[in-house]
């Protein structure tokens, strides 16, 4: 339910997009330029990254394997439920490449506890052989998930739309 006048009461994603178009017509291309962007991480390994980042923060709905950011882009992105709901319970104990778990747990970090994050923490992901713009590009796909997360639950807003993210359905 919205806490905003100006929204229906029932509100979704795309009405708060009604009140912001142009942000809507910027927000629709940076999802889409971050997820598609050349990267030492594959766009499996983003659309991972932005589902479990999305969860963390509360936001989508990962039991039921819904990952609205991935499917919007494009993404051909078969998440295998019990893997997923693996790295939510605990990334080191994941059925994972083990290169990536110390991404995910700098994730897992960033999300819930980011004023903690340390040298080290980074010093781990160097460790497990991820360059630094491999780093940078999924600290940047986190954030582009947290600046969704943010405007939807600021308003009271549970539900998405693949237009949201400049999706399949988007005009």
């Amino acid at each position: 339910m919205s806490h905003f006048s100006l929204l229906p009461e029932n509100a979704a994603s795309t009405d708060v997009w009604s009140t912001e178009p142009d942000l809507l017509k910027a927000w629709r291309t940076l999802p889409r330029n971050v997820m598609a962007k050349t990267s030492e991480l594959s766009r499996d390994e983003k659309a991972l990254i932005a589902a479990y980042y999305a969860s963390l923060k509360g936001f989508g709905d990962a039991e039921a394997g819904e990952f609205p950011l991935a499917e919007a882009l494009g993404l051909d992105v078969k998440v295998d439920q019990s893997l997923f709901q693996q790295v939510l319970n605990d990334p080191e104990t994941a059925a994972v490449d083990q290169k990536l778990v110390p991404l995910l747990l700098y994730v897992r970090k960033l999300a819930l506890e980011s004023y903690k994050l340390l040298q080290r923490d980074a010093d781990k992901v160097f460790s497990a052989g991820w360059s630094e713009r491999a780093f940078t590009d999924a600290i940047i796909v986190c954030a582009t998930v947290m600046f969704f997360v943010s405007v939807m639950i600021g308003h009271g807003i549970t539900e998405t739309k693949l237009e949201d993210f400049g999706g399949a359905a988007a005009t």
